[in-house]
């Protein structure tokens, strides 16, 4: 039944915005640590820096929804939120709203049963008449949070309220906004070596609750840089954060507003496989494909000889650490047959070449010396893409 009706989505989104400094309290406290607004990095990002924020960081900030300086979070929980408010219904709302610091076109869709079972909850919409609405007395104890009185809510349920008040000099009504909140509590901050709720977001990649994750940007380009970026995470594996193996799809937001506009769809359910975006291109040939092998099998012999070269002429002291045969041409094809073959590693998104040369050795000039001359057979005898990096040991 419900699949049929136009006015609820199988899918809750959460549509980005950027952060007005002004919304943000001059200074403020998350995690034990002072913040000064007007330097916190990501209240200058356009949307789509912080589509790859995201993805580097594995999933979503939770957060407090500052305004003029002041939660309007209830209780102490930092969240993530989103809407039930079917794709076509929320492009009408931001329309109307003409505000990118509240809404945008750029989002991030999830299956509403994934993110029920991950925990996310609608939220409540004003209290019961019998009560009166009180702040703690803790809430003074930090003055950007808002923290009702438990007696009236329970502080676990705080995070869910919303203001809500009709027929009074001043009514307050988001309701239209179909809210679903939740409270963060994946670690997407690793590096910080924190235990605290505000270190705490929703992580989005690991494929266990969530079915699939749909990024929507505006136009095919969008989706071709952010498709581009996302690959090579993808293909290894693991974010920052975990493990990364869901299901992504890429929305553009100008191919489904052409069906929209003609009446015929309003959900995301309903859309054709042509407004999303996926990445092609054009196999190998297998003359390539041969000349490349031997290519290869070239420098595999090349590299030996270089090696034996190298220790009889230099000492091995030095510094110690290892030359890689890096491309970062996640599109190009000769990248593509070599990992579809198994014959690169990903690191930092990069592709690494795997078992093209062995130096038997940590020292970082050897490593240096092979690695360089291999780059440069394979960028004049087969195709200008690869490069070294260095890494330390």
């Amino acid at each position: 039944m419900q699949t049929k009706r136009t006015d609820i989505s199988d899918y809750v989104i959460h549509f980005l915005r950027r952060q007005d400094v002004k919304d943000l309290p001059f200074v403020f406290e998350t995690g034990g640590r002072m913040h000064l607004s007007e330097y916190e990095k990501i209240a200058q990002m356009t949307e789509m820096e912080c589509m790859f924020n995201i993805i580097s960081e594995g999933g979503l900030r939770a957060g407090f929804s500052f305004r003029n300086g002041k939660a309007t979070i209830y209780g102490t929980k930092p969240v993530v939120c989103f809407t039930e408010m079917p794709l076509f219904n929320l492009l009408e709302y931001n329309n109307l709203r003409k505000n990118p610091y509240r809404i945008s076109d750029y989002g991030i869709a999830v299956k509403k049963k994934d993110f029920f079972k991950k925990g996310g909850r609608p939220v409540i919409y004003g209290l019961s008449p019998n009560n009166v609405f009180e702040f703690d007395d803790s809430a003074e104890q930090n003055p950007n949070l808002r923290i009702i009185k438990e007696s009236i809510l329970p502080l676990e349920e705080q995070y869910r309220y919303v203001a809500f008040q009709l027929g009074s000099t001043k009514n307050i009504d988001w309701t239209h906004e179909r809210e679903w909140r939740i409270a963060g509590k994946d670690d997407i901050f690793p590096n910080i070596d924190i235990d605290d709720d505000f270190f705490r977001g929703l992580y989005l990649f690991d494929g266990e609750f969530f079915e699939e994750v749909i990024f929507i940007v505006k136009s095919r380009q969008d989706a071709v840089e952010l498709e581009r970026y996302i690959r090579p995470i993808q293909e290894s594996g693991h974010t920052r954060s975990g493990l990364f193996y869901a299901n992504i799809k890429f929305l553009v937001l100008d191919l489904a507003i052409e069906l929209f506009n003609q009446g015929k769809l309003k959900k995301i359910e309903d859309l054709p496989s042509n407004v999303f975006y996926t990445f092609n291109y054009i196999p190998l040939s297998q003359e390539k494909i041969e000349k490349l092998h031997q290519v290869l099998e070239f420098c595999k012999l090349e590299a030996e000889r270089l090696r034996k070269e190298y220790l009889e002429t230099h000492e091995t002291r030095g510094l110690y650490g290892w030359s890689h045969i890096v491309s970062w041409e996640a599109d190009n094809p000769t990248i593509r047959y070599l990992f579809e073959n198994g014959k690169v590693d990903i690191h930092s998104g990069y592709y690494v070449l795997k078992d093209t040369f062995n130096t038997y050795s940590q020292n970082l000039d050897c490593t240096t010396f092979i690695a360089e001359a291999i780059c440069k057979i394979l960028n004049e005898h087969y195709e200008n893409i690869f490069d070294v990096v260095n890494i330390y040991d």
